[in-house]
C-alpha cells in the first residue's frame, strides 16, 4: 500500500475536529487547525491532498479561505470540501463559485465520511 494521504481539517469547533480526527486517522495522515488564518500558514508549509473546511468561523470564514487558495497557482489544485451544519441554496452555489467541490453536513456520519472522502481522492 502506498503513502497515506494527508488531510487538513478546519473547523473552529474542537468537537468536530475530534471526531474526524478518530473516524480517519487510521487511513489517513489528518491535520487540524482552528483557523481559516491557520488553514492558510498550513497549506504554506505543506499542501495537502484535501482541505475539509468550515464555512462558519470567526474572522476568516470557509469561503474566503477558499478563494485565497484557489487565487494561489501552487495551492489552486487542492480539493476543498465544505464542511457545514446548514447551507442554504445561495450558500451552496456561493461555495461552489468560491472553488469548492462539495458539502458535507454536520453531524456527520462516519461511513458518509468515509466514502465521500475515498471518492474524493481516487
Amino acid at each position: 500500500m502506498g503513502e497515506k494521504k494527508d488531510l487538513l481539517v478546519v473547523d473552529d469547533e474542537s468537537f468536530n475536529l475530534q471526531f474526524i480526527y478518530e473516524v480517519l486517522k487510521d487511513a489517513y495522515n489528518v491535520r487540524l487547525t482552528t483557523s481559516g488564518k491557520l488553514a492558510i500558514e498550513s497549506v504554506k508549509i505543506k499542501c495537502p491532498d484535501l482541505i475539509m473546511l468550515d464555512i462558519k468561523m470567526p474572522i476568516l470564514g470557509g469561503y474566503e479561505v477558499c478563494k485565497i487558495l484557489k487565487s494561489n497557482p501552487g495551492t489552486k489544485k487542492i480539493p476543498i470540501l465544505f464542511i457545514t451544519g446548514y447551507v442554504s441554496e445561495s450558500d451552496e452555489k456561493k461555495g461552489y463559485e468560491a472553488g469548492g467541490i462539495g458539502y458535507l453536513f454536520k453531524p456527520f456520519d462516519s461511513n458518509e465520511l468515509i466514502s465521500i472522502i475515498k471518492n474524493i481522492l481516487n
